[in-house]
């Protein structure tokens, strides 16, 4: 009876021994997973933060390189037209001298599709005594090129052929034509005026005044100035301005 009790004594003992130890373990088991559970967030908090930093300096880094190219590309642009500049200057203007019966004689640069009535202007204008309907003021200018502006004097008197790029004694017979190509009225003889003496004409450039030369020489000349108008590109309202500017033989 006494080993029974015994016995039981000590299976009490052991189960309390069991249940504390039990509960020590669970104790101890639920701080340990709390201790890895906390160092696992510490770390992944310490990953996260190297994440972050790397990306931040990576953007760092890219935000540098753009404002770098950012800085440069201007000169570069800012050198790329200088270049172009220099290359495309020389196209895009003409150089010509202009002497004579104007106010500054001498050479000017002027834009390549300007007239010479451009470089009229730029020489100050033409003197009170220059013969200004004697050079086709709405002529295009080339590089190179000389312009000489007479006096009425001198073509009255010096008897001097001038224009663009050449001026030069005219001969008694060239003279002569000459005479009969303009009237003492000032009325240009159709049949006989030159391409430059056509020109002075109003409404008339180059290209009519050879297509009247051409129309001219196919023809056999003009029989009465209303011909005029059988020729390309001259209408009733051209032909208005100059009937009483021409004449024929």
């Amino acid at each position: 009876m006494q080993i029974k009790k015994l016995n039981i004594g000590i299976n009490d003992k052991l189960k309390r021994i069991s249940r504390n130890l039990a509960g020590s373990l669970m104790k101890y088991g639920i701080i340990i997973i709390l201790f890895f559970t906390a160092a696992c967030s510490k770390d992944d908090i310490t990953i996260e933060t190297i994440r972050d930093d790397t990306s931040v300096a990576s953007d760092k880094e890219v935000s540098e390189q753009e404002s770098s190219d950012m800085e440069e590309s201007p000169k570069e642009a800012s050198d790329d037209a200088s270049e172009s500049e220099i290359t495309t200057g020389s196209n895009d203007s003409v150089y010509v001298y202009i002497c004579g019966a104007v106010v500054n004689e001498g050479v000017y640069k002027l834009p390549s599709d300007s007239r010479v009535v451009d470089a009229v202007n730029k020489a100050g204008g033409m003197n009170e005594d220059a013969c200004q309907g004697f050079v086709n003021l709405a002529e295009k200018l080339s590089d190179g090129e000389k312009i000489y502006i007479p006096t009425a004097e001198e073509l009255e008197s010096e008897d001097i052929r001038v224009g663009i790029n050449s001026f030069e004694s005219i001969s008694s017979s060239e003279k002569s034509s000459s005479e009969d190509s303009v009237s003492e009225d000032g009325r240009v003889n159709i049949n006989r005026a030159t391409k430059q003496e056509l020109m002075t004409l109003s409404g008339i450039g180059e290209s009519k005044a050879e297509d009247i030369i051409s129309y001219r020489e196919a023809s056999g000349g003009f029989n009465s100035i209303q011909e005029l108008t059988n020729v390309n590109g001259i209408g009733t309202a051209t032909f208005d301005k100059l009937k009483d500017k021409i004449k024929v033989d």
